[in-house]
């Protein structure tokens, strides 16, 4: 077989796998809300969400401590 063909099948196995990617992480995200309504899903930025988007890093790790928090007085209070 022609290199150039697997190269071609390898790039389109990739395209089709990228194509539905949204659709699988949408799906994910809500099957984990659904078994915790506290779950927070990663942004995909990591690093760049604290330099570029301050405002929203700030609020995720906010809504992190305080889902801590609940977390860990739920578990003492047992």
């Amino acid at each position: 077989m022609d290199g150039g063909l697997l190269a071609i099948i390898a790039i389109g196995v990739f395209a089709v796998s990228m194509a539905f990617w949204p659709l699988w992480f949408r799906t994910w995200v809500r099957h984990r809300r659904e078994a915790d309504p506290r779950f927070i899903p990663p942004t995909g930025l990591g690093i760049f969400d604290e330099v570029y988007r301050p405002a929203t890093y700030a609020a995720t790790q906010e809504l992190k401590v305080e889902r801590r928090k609940t977390d860990e007085s739920g578990s003492r209070e047992r």
